[in-house]
């Protein structure tokens, strides 16, 4: 559940490697955006763009660009680690005015799905103004993914949300 563009969203998005899928409604307008796509990794920037034209075209609420708050690298040390699922190991380190996030898909896991896909670089993330856990990438291929860190009772940061994924800090 989000708001986006000034209505409220309910939707999901799922991948497989090389298989990317998205689907948005709209209930109070009767409206949804289902798309599936074997282009990984652009598919994300297909899903992306087709959602901005939806809102734009069809629901007449164009999606404004996030504010964002740039931070430091010193700023963003407490965020800085190992997160971890079953079947991913996310890096996250600082870079540009945020941080970055390296997803590596487990071996053991490739190896089950009978795969070798080449690496993705580190994408990179910005935080969202007014909201110190909250990041949103800004750029292609993965522009509009939005994440966010889980703290413990001590203000701690055990774990991560991004992709639709949740990650648990290991370091």
């Amino acid at each position: 559940m989000s708001d986006v563009g000034g209505v409220r969203v309910a939707g999901h998005g799922g991948a497989m490697p090389g298989q990317l899928s998205l689907f948005k409604t709209v209930p109070e307008r009767g409206f949804a955006l289902a798309s599936c796509t074997n282009c990984a990794p652009v598919g994300s920037e297909f899903n992306e763009r087709l959602t901005r034209w939806a809102w734009e075209a069809v629901l007449e609420a164009p999606i404004p660009e996030p504010d964002i708050e740039p931070r430091s690298a010193d700023e963003v040390a407490q965020f800085c680690g190992t997160y971890e699922t079953v079947a991913n190991v996310v890096n996250v380190a600082p870079g540009g005015d945020g941080i970055t996030l390296e997803v590596i898909d487990r071996p053991e896991v490739l190896a089950e799905l009978g795969i070798d896909p080449e690496q993705e670089p580190p994408i990179p993330f910005v935080f969202c103004a007014g909201d110190g856990d909250r990041i949103v990438c800004t750029t292609p291929p993965y522009r509009g993914s939005t994440g966010f860190f889980v703290r413990d009772g001590d203000g701690a940061v055990t774990a991560l949300n991004a992709f639709g994924r949740h990650t648990v800090r290991t370091d």
